[in-house]
């Protein structure tokens, strides 16, 4: 075995040890078969009595709680190609941010909704990777995904090339959805329903290991959308007398986004630290830059911690505020947070027990954010899972 190759089957072997493998593979198609299932309790810390504004007495502080089952297959069906089917069911219940509201005293206070908001919602997900030669592939993907006031198809195309020697990889991906939104109540609170919304989306990929124990990707993506971009759940106040005028933004948008990974195997120390980059930039001026780093550490054979810290920070839009003093020209209103500027943090623990046949995992996760709106969301995630592989 050559020296290339040699220093593939080690980061390989290593990678795979650690879950931290690219894009890069040693071969084409396994034979190993992987189901797993993950459980994820999602709970956000209601919101504090300061930044709470009580005039409407239906609303509530009490934010989403969310119950979250996810399932995966993952195995060949013939000699050449690879099903994979992800499906996933969440049910949802709790009060939402409506819009930010000035105090007596002018300070912003955020509305919410009323603690009797429920939902649940259903997606699936079938990926084929069709493995022509030992170094190309074909991926071809269908999603689905639909609530009680919401529907969405997506589609999928993508290509994957790797050298000879395998030690570099180029993936092409385009994608394409359509999406409805159905709101409820549409009659009582005057909200959009029969509303359309469609994506197209191209990205392109390119990852090396740069010696047995270094591999590196980038990876550039754009997206299109166009259609209705607003939420129709949103209000904002405008004026002076505090009127309040539904959620409304440009019919289009275009995002850009950067990434960058390292993946840096740890001999020594039998661990392999990740570090990763994503810069984020769209026409509605909204700029983000989010940084990640964890440590994959075995503890022994069958035990492993990972220890992760990410960071995030991003602009506002060009035509948010918390609320409006006057109309604007263009008629685009939105106080949602989301569209805010903030920064967050997030601490992630992660615990992997090995046995015979596959992996036992329970995460924990804390986020909290930090800006000028009053409803930015701080929450708790707690996940437990397995997976398994057979032939």
């Amino acid at each position: 075995m050559g020296e290339k190759c040699k220093a593939l089957a080690a980061l390989t072997a290593a990678a795979m040890e650690l879950g931290v493998v690219g894009s890069v593979r040693a071969s084409g198609l396994e034979d190993t078969k992987r189901v797993s299932y993950k459980y994820t309790q999602y709970r956000e810390a209601d919101l504090p009595v300061s930044k709470f504004h009580t005039e409407n007495r239906l609303s509530s502080r009490s934010r989403y709680e969310i119950d979250i089952h996810q399932f995966l297959y993952q195995g060949p069906i013939s000699r050449s190609t690879e099903l994979k089917v992800s499906a996933s069911t969440e049910t949802m219940s709790g009060a939402s941010p409506w819009y930010v509201a000035r105090s007596s005293e002018g300070i912003p206070l955020q509305v919410m909704s009323g603690a009797t908001i429920s939902d649940s919602r259903t997606d699936l997900e079938l990926a084929l990777r069709n493995y022509t030669t030992a170094t190309r592939e074909y991926i071809y993907s269908f999603s689905y995904s639909t609530e009680n006031d919401y529907s969405s198809l997506g589609l999928g195309y993508g290509f994957s090339k790797s050298s000879e020697n395998q030690l570099h990889t180029i993936d092409l991906m385009a994608n394409g959805a359509i999406d409805q939104v159905d709101a409820t109540e549409a009659d009582v609170y005057d909200r959009k329903d029969g509303e359309i919304k469609r994506s197209i989306g191209l990205s392109f990929g390119f990852s090396s290991i740069i010696h047995q124990n270094l591999l590196m990707s980038s990876s550039i993506n754009y997206v299109l959308y166009s259609g209705y971009l607003s939420d129709p759940y949103k209000l904002a106040e405008v004026g002076e007398e505090g009127d309040t005028l539904p959620d409304s933004r440009p019919d289009n948008k275009n995002q850009f986004s950067w990434e960058l990974s390292a993946r840096r195997y740890l001999p020594t120390r039998d661990s392999a630290l990740h570090l990763d980059y994503r810069f984020y930039q769209n026409s509605w001026e909204v700029e983000s830059h989010t940084f990640e780093l964890g440590w994959y550490f075995n503890l022994t054979s069958n035990w492993q911690i990972v220890p992760k810290v990410r960071y995030y920070s991003q602009t506002n839009a060009a035509f948010y505020q918390l609320f409006y003093t006057s109309t604007r020209a263009d008629g685009y209103y939105s106080s949602d947070y989301r569209l805010s500027e903030f920064d967050a943090v997030s601490f992630k623990l992660k615990v992997n027990r090995k046995v015979d046949f596959g992996v036992f995992n329970i995460a924990l996760e804390q986020y909290n954010s930090d800006g000028s709106h009053p409803g930015l969301v701080e929450f708790n995630r707690l996940s437990v899972g397995f997976a398994l592989e057979f032939e």
